[in-house]
């Protein structure tokens, strides 16, 4: 479970004091780089072709820079959903192998 402050970014870089949000069921990835606007974007692997989906980002976290680019380095943190978790949540599978 991920518990976080909810900010209404672009708008409010601030998060609101009042609001938060709880994700289940995520996986979260260290040491890895991320942007403002990243949410929604599929997470691949593999290390050659084809990759594969592996899920969605979901969340990440670590200090921005003004850009809304994760600068803490090693700090920076990112959350996604698998697609198992995604595919129980519509009731069919996705698919979402790719190719090179």
């Amino acid at each position: 479970m991920l518990h976080l402050l909810w900010g209404a970014w672009p708008q409010d870089p601030v998060p609101l004091p009042n609001k938060s949000v709880i994700f289940y069921n995520v996986t979260r990835v260290a040491h890895i780089g991320w942007g403002g606007g990243d949410s929604g974007a599929p997470v691949f692997a593999g290390n050659g072709s084809p990759y594969y989906a592996v899920g969605m980002q979901v969340a990440a976290s670590g200090s921005q820079d003004s850009n809304h680019v994760c600068n803490a380095g090693t700090s920076c943190v990112m959350y996604f959903t698998r697609w198992s978790n995604i595919e129980a949540d519509l009731g069919f599978s996705l698919n979402p192998i790719t190719g090179q």
